[in-house]
């Protein structure tokens, strides 16, 4: 995985969701270590556990040490936001290192459609409407 990481062009970073990374810590962290360790790319990390939860477990607190910023908390669909990277309001934006703010993702879209010169089509975001008839 960090061998794809160093070989894809043009990215500015990094992003590890789920499934639950944070289920896996110990495999989480080394990858964040490699990264960090062999590159400047920034990590995100998205995951549903809480900053408390996370920091009362010895070895999630461990994968996390290498994250720029951690998305954290559980999706609560009734406190859908339509933008960011939280997905629902009760989640936090946790800044490990000074490189990213909540700020940085506040309008991040909820959903982005990247159509690449080739033809390819690259659906991606926090809303899944792709099963959705509208």
């Amino acid at each position: 995985m960090v061998r794809e990481v160093f070989a894809t062009e043009g990215i500015e970073g990094v992003t590890v969701t789920g499934g639950e990374p944070l289920e896996q810590p110990e495999p989480l962290r080394k990858f964040c270590t490699a990264v960090r360790a062999h590159s400047d790319l920034g990590i995100i990390l998205l995951t549903g556990f809480t900053r408390t939860e996370i920091e009362g477990h010895h070895a999630r607190l461990a994968a996390v040490e290498s994250v720029d910023i951690a998305v954290t908390g559980r999706y609560n669909a009734r406190l859908h936001l339509g933008r960011g990277l939280r997905g629902s309001s009760n989640k936090e934006y946790w800044p490990i290192t000074s490189r990213y703010s909540a700020a940085d993702f506040e309008t991040v879209p909820e959903t982005e459609i990247v159509i690449a010169p080739d033809g390819t089509v690259s659906i991606t975001g926090m809303h899944g409407w792709l099963g959705e008839e509208r």
